[in-house]
């Protein structure tokens, strides 16, 4: 206000002065606390929200690098929802001995620079990770004194960017934003979870009207022909009529079983009842098994065969009854999506996680499954929709039931696929015996590995090759036949020529540069002038032309071989 003379005049003015700075401050951090309180029902994600959070802040403090990074103290990492800044862009890093580790080690704030940086690595071991900023500061996020995270600024030209009021500041914002991203993250969890139940809701529902009409379908069938059963149809269509009946109620069958199937899993009353059997003889109840479902599907050109290594009386103790389930399932959905080429199972007994277990493999050169399938394969619903249940039938969960059942006989589940070349599904059961007792025993029987892709010729073959006491090894592919020769001692290889993928010139090529001395033997069906100097020179020791005669074969084997007793009989 001014001050005046006698005369009127202005002399001076009085006043007070005050420093309103804090005051300023301090209303900007309630404003930035509100609007981050406010936040938390604004914005859609948690990324939304801290972006918010870092815009906030950058009224009082400088954000241009800014990250926010939550501690997993399950494998010792740092997983980072959000990060602003020049030089970093992951989004989880080891813990380690980090500053940002420090912080949640000794739940206190850290603000230093790069100069003092060394003696404070040296002093709190400490080992730094990325681009040195000039200056860093750190504080805990925290909620009733346990630390989940860390709040973190740096600046990496600016020594003197951040300061104590600064950490008090953030120290003071630290639990509403902390609050905040827990209050987001139990939201996003809320409608994820709610949006996986309406989505299994419906999927149920289309899983249920799946259901009906594949019931509907074999019913149709059955109460259909049984309708025209009378004493005026002849006797050949009553047969043929039968014969439809038989087969619907079949299918009706395996539909119930399915639907009692995924009953039980969604319940959790499945139990697992083992039992010790022969593992090469469920193998060949389930190769029966297969090879009747071709032909009801009417797939008999299809190769279907067993591949099983040379153990003798193997035994394995498992639920013998939901271990066929599931390699029958396998091979169902394998022969229902191949329709030229071959399928093949079989096993081996390997280290997997650091356990022996027995691994089983269905192989196909089907359709394959398309890479945007992958992650649903195995979902219990999901199949029900798949374009390719409704094309080719089904009730499209047995690789769902099948999934299930190997987790409850303590294995696990897996498959590779190509559109257009096929797939292979693995899976294990865990095995109780010895290892050692899977070695073959010597013996004194000569081995021969038979390198054939055709089932029926390598059958023809096996059976020349036992009856003269000679130990038999099929092997349908060439790097097959490779990997055989690498892992067992092999006398004489009889090599099919012409094969799928490496042929057998290509694998005679790869076995002879490693096993100079193992005799093989070319046996091609071409059979033209030219084939035997072609397998001589790439590495052959002899030729035999197919159809293969059993005097040729003998004289073959004597020469390699030398002479071998017959088979006794009993």
């Amino acid at each position: 206000m001014p001050i005046f003379d006698t005369e009127g005049e202005v002399i001076g003015f009085r006043g007070v002065d005050r420093d309103i700075t804090d005051r300023k401050r301090s209303e900007i951090i309630q404003s930035i606390l509100f609007n981050i309180s406010n936040a938390v029902n604004t914005t859609e994600t948690t990324e939304a929200l801290i972006q918010i959070i870092r815009i906030e802040l950058s009224r009082v403090i400088d954000t241009n690098n800014f990250y926010i990074a939550f501690y997993n103290s399950d494998n010792h990492t740092f997983t980072v929802p959000f990060i602003e800044d020049e030089k970093l862009i992951e989004q989880s890093f080891p813990a380690g001995q980090s500053l940002t580790y420090h912080v949640v080690k000794t739940n206190k704030s850290l603000l230093i620079t790069k100069d003092e940086l060394l003696d404070f690595e040296a002093k709190h071991n400490i080992k730094n990770y990325g681009i040195l900023a000039e200056n860093w500061l750190g504080v805990p996020l925290s909620i009733d004194n346990k630390v989940l995270g860390v709040l973190a600024v740096q600046s990496y030209t600016d020594k003197y960017a951040f300061s104590n009021a600064d950490v008090d500041l953030l120290e003071f914002v630290s639990e509403q934003v902390c609050v905040s991203i827990q209050s987001k993250n139990k939201e996003e969890e809320l409608k994820t979870a709610l949006e996986k139940a309406k989505e299994s809701d419906r999927l149920k529902s289309a899983f249920l009207a799946t259901m009906s009409h594949e019931l509907r379908t074999p019913l149709n069938a059955i109460i259909g022909f049984s309708d025209l059963i009378d004493d005026s149809v002849p006797f050949e269509d009553v047969l043929s009529f039968n014969e439809s009946i038989n087969a619907s109620g079949n299918h009706l069958l395996n539909i119930v079983e399915d639907i009692f199937d995924v009953t039980l899993i969604e319940s959790g009353q499945i139990r697992v009842h083992e039992t010790e059997d022969d593992l090469s003889k469920i193998l060949k109840s389930v190769l029966k098994d297969a090879k009747q479902e071709q032909k009801i599907v009417g797939k008999i050109g299809l190769q279907l065969y067993l591949k099983e290594p040379d153990i003798n009386g193997f035994k394995i103790k498992t639920d013998i009854p939901k271990l066929k389930q599931v390699l029958l399932n396998l091979l169902k959905n394998a022969i229902k999506f191949t329709h030229k080429g071959h399928i093949e199972f079989g096993y081996t007994v390997e280290e997997f996680d650091s356990k022996t277990v027995i691994k089983f493999y269905v192989e196909d050169t089907g359709i394959g499954i398309p890479d945007d399938k992958h992650d649903q394969i195995f979902e219990l619903f999901r199949q029900i929709e798949d374009a390719n249940t409704r094309v080719y039938g089904g009730t499209g969960i047995g690789l769902t039931i099948s999934h299930k059942l190997v987790e409850i006989l303590g294995g696990k589940l897996w498959f590779a696929s190509e559109v257009g070349k096929g797939s292979i599904f693995y899976f294990t059961i865990p095995f109780t015996g010895d290892p050692k007792s899977l070695i073959p025993k010597d013996d004194g029987q000569k081995v021969v590995l038979i390198v054939e892709d055709d089932e029926s010729s390598f059958e023809f073959l096996k059976f020349m090759l036992t009856n003269k006491n000679y130990r038999v090894i099929w092997a349908s592919r060439g790097l097959e036949a490779i990997k055989i020769c690498q892992e067992r001692s092999i006398d004489l290889v009889l090599m099919d020529i012409n094969m799928p993928g490496m042929n057998g010139y290509e694998a005679t090529a790869v076995i002879k540069e490693k096993f100079p001395d193992l005799p093989i033997i070319a046996q091609t069906a071409y059979a033209v002038l030219g084939d035997k100097e072609k397998a001589i020179d790439a590495g052959c020791d002899d030729y035999i032309p197919k159809p293969i005669k059993r005097k040729e074969l003998n004289k073959l084997l004597k020469k390699y071989l030398g002479e071998m007793t017959k088979k006794p009989t009993s």
